[in-house]
């Protein structure tokens, strides 16, 4: 299944880089609302596995110590992010035991169109925002009445906050997610665009604004820690 009709149709394109590289691996946190069943080629899952890391070649997942696969083998992995599920085929790559424990490194076999590109837009979800690292912290305003941060990567993802001098605390936000723009202004409604600037004729219509508010509301619980904590429940709070 895809998870975005309208936004994240350009993955292919984004990932393409890391792909030669020999794939980015991912950083997935406990706070991303993921399921992830492991199963065989039949219809048995078992859900108490989580997601690690991921990649363009594969993924790595904790699971528990009842599962038992040979290094070889094939199976298959559901992610099922808040009821959009994807089953990915995979073979096990390397295992490691560790108490009661197991540690899966699976690589990916898909041959399927559909699939690849939903699992695209999957790894861009988890990119958006464990890509952002630090690229600006202004300790005095300049320009402006406000201190201004921030955090930018290389997947077209950007953070942009603005403080109040007096009291540090978190004023303004705008968060570029591609091709889309997401701006919170403390005690205001979200506003969404179709572009990387807050401007009234990229204003996203409201079949737009529900799959970009979709998408922030699944960047924002898995953030790179480069991100402040206080500007992390933010977020948080504006993402319901």
């Amino acid at each position: 299944m895809q998870f975005f009709k309208r936004i994240l149709q350009s993955s292919e394109r984004a990932v393409a880089p890391e792909k030669r590289q020999g794939g980015q691996r991912l950083i997935v946190t406990e706070e991303f609302p993921l399921r992830v069943g492991l199963g065989d080629n039949g219809d048995r899952w078992n859900w108490k596995c989580r997601l690690l890391n991921c990649s363009e070649p594969g993924v790595r997942i904790l699971a528990g110590a009842a599962v038992t696969l040979v290094t070889g083998a094939p199976c298959n992995v559901r992610l099922d992010l808040e009821g959009f599920e994807l089953v990915v085929p995979c073979r096990v790559s390397n295992q490691r035991r560790q108490g009661e424990r197991l540690f899966l490194g699976l690589e990916h076999t898909i041959t399927n169109e559909a699939t690849l590109g939903a699992y695209r837009q999957f790894l861009e979800i988890v990119a958006l925002g464990a890509t952002l690292r630090q690229h600006l912290r202004r300790s005095q305003p300049e320009g402006s009445e406000y201190l201004v941060e921030q955090y930018a990567s290389a997947r077209r993802s950007c953070l942009n906050v603005w403080r109040y001098p007096a009291t540090k605390m978190v004023a303004a936000v705008e968060f570029l997610l591609k091709d889309c723009l997401v701006r919170s202004v403390t005690g205001r409604p979200l506003e969404y665009y179709t572009g990387a600037e807050a401007k009234p004729a990229l204003r996203a219509t409201p079949e737009q604004a529900l799959e970009i508010h979709r998408l922030f509301h699944w960047v924002v619980p898995n953030l790179s820690l480069s991100v402040p904590e206080d500007v992390r429940q933010y977020l948080q709070k504006q993402a319901g």
